[in-house]
């Protein structure tokens, strides 16, 4: 590695050999046309120096494993540290940077000073540039007739007629033939080296690590050489925290964040999730409508209340308190196995009617009709009766029940009192067999 000054390299409008005057790395050295390879780079080498997350200051407050309500509790002081509580509340202590990143005061980045970015070429300039390594060949360490290169230190210039035959393919370089030798023009103080944008601009940025805001909660991005720096963007109730040193959303950083307001409970911040639990003293518990310690309810259900009383209901009041009713407060009856509406057996059940079957069946009477205690002892061919749940045993409710009676067209079939009876003709009328009833005053009855 060869040291110069960065500002030598601003200052020059334009550089022999490769050099870089600000952008995106080099990346490779130029071949001459003759020969095989690839074009020229673009414009200084990013290299990372050795180890991931770098060590801070040491542990003053929480470690692994330590108790914690919130982040705040894990706190060791140490910049370079992601401090959380996870959500069986106990402290991990996670490095902040991943990978081959260092860490430089709790900013990650390739690199924290020059000493992290040594390439291994003896001719090139090699600075950390906002946590960015960057090489820039200086041809001045190498003689007259060689440039620097990025890859193989020192090399020959190759000899030249026309520009044309110093074509690197670097968008970067403007490059000429000069005393028979290639020379390359790199970009301009005030501009940047960005192929991705066409070569050098006039440019805010060329990718999205050059628009680092240092803010945790902002998503940094180079859009068109120009920095964007948009807040992140959350669900629901969930918010970035730039404490938490991490561009996640959680609901909390620290209990603060989990305030529900109410003096008897315990707010903490869990794997950032808030977490509110009863802080009051057993056998008091929180009452969260009140906002203080109170006794616990008797019972929050009707089955919380031991009731042995089988002639007693047991109720769970608003108040949390275990009401007892007696069956007759109700007018219930009491039964063996507790209160009933209309009897406790089917003894207590009777409505009167001889031919329906009495029960008691869940404290209620149920009359059952049965049409089979109405026929027994009727004689063979006799109308067969029903049971009315009301009226007992009828034969009939209309004419028509009655009809299987009529033997002759001179009766006719009739329900009286729920009971059939036949009607023969009238008093001044004669039954004629085939046509039914006649007047007396027909002395031969019609032959059909």
């Amino acid at each position: 590695m060869h040291t110069i000054r960065l500002g030598a390299c601003l200052s020059l409008l334009w550089c022999s050999g490769f050099f870089a005057c600000g952008g995106e790395p080099f990346s490779s050295t130029p071949t001459p046309p003759n020969e095989s390879g690839g074009a020229g780079g673009q414009g200084g080498t990013s290299s990372g120096g050795a180890g991931g997350g770098g060590a801070g200051a040491g542990a003053e407050g929480g470690s692994p494993g330590e108790s914690c309500t919130s982040a705040a509790d894990c706190n060791d002081a140490d910049p370079c540290t992601i401090d959380l509580c996870l959500i069986d509340g106990t402290c991990e202590l996670a490095p902040k940077c991943a990978g081959a990143q260092h860490c430089c005061d709790g900013v990650c980045g390739a690199c924290c000073d020059d000493v992290d970015c040594d390439d291994g070429v003896g001719c090139t300039e090699d600075t950390c540039q906002s946590g960015i390594c960057v090489s820039i060949p200086d041809d001045a360490a190498c003689t007259e007739q060689e440039f620097c290169s990025l890859s193989s230190d020192c090399v020959p210039l190759w000899s030249c007629e026309t520009a044309d035959e110093c074509e690197d393919g670097d968008l970067c370089t403007a490059d000429a033939c000069e005393g028979n030798l290639c020379r390359f023009r790199f970009c301009p103080s005030g501009q940047l080296c960005c192929p991705t944008l066409g070569g050098c601009v006039e440019a805010e940025c060329c990718r999205d690590a050059d628009c680092n805001d240092g803010k945790v909660c902002t998503v940094d991005r180079c859009v068109g050489g120009a920095c964007e720096n948009a807040a992140l963007s959350c669900p629901g109730k969930t918010q970035c925290f730039e404490q938490s040193e991490k561009p996640t959303c959680s609901e909390c950083f620290e209990p603060s964040d989990c305030d529900d307001g109410i003096a008897c409970t315990v707010d903490r911040c869990l794997g950032g999730l808030c977490q509110s639990t009863d802080g009051c003293t057993s056998p008091e518990i929180c009452d969260r409508e009140q906002g203080e310690c109170a006794k616990p309810p008797d019972c929050v259900t009707d089955g919380d209340c031991k009731n042995d009383d089988a002639c007693s209901a047991a109720t769970c009041t608003n108040a949390g308190t275990c009401s007892y009713t007696q069956c007759d407060q109700d007018g219930l009856l009491c039964c063996p196995t507790g209160c009933a509406s209309e009897c406790c057996k089917s003894s207590d059940c009777d409505d009167g009617i001889p031919c329906t079957v009495n029960e008691c069946a869940d404290g209620l009477c149920r009359f059952t009709a049965n049409d089979g205690s109405c026929n027994e002892g009727r004689p063979d061919g006799a109308l067969a009766m029903t049971c009315d749940p009301v009226l007992g045993c009828i034969e009939c409710r209309t004419a028509k029940d009655c009809a299987s009676l009529v033997t002759s067209p001179c009766q006719t079939a009739l329900c009286v009192q729920n009971h059939c009876s036949l009607q023969g003709c009238a008093a001044l009328e004669k039954c004629c067999p085939k046509v039914g009833c006649v007047s007396i005053l027909q002395l031969i009855c019609p032959a059909n």
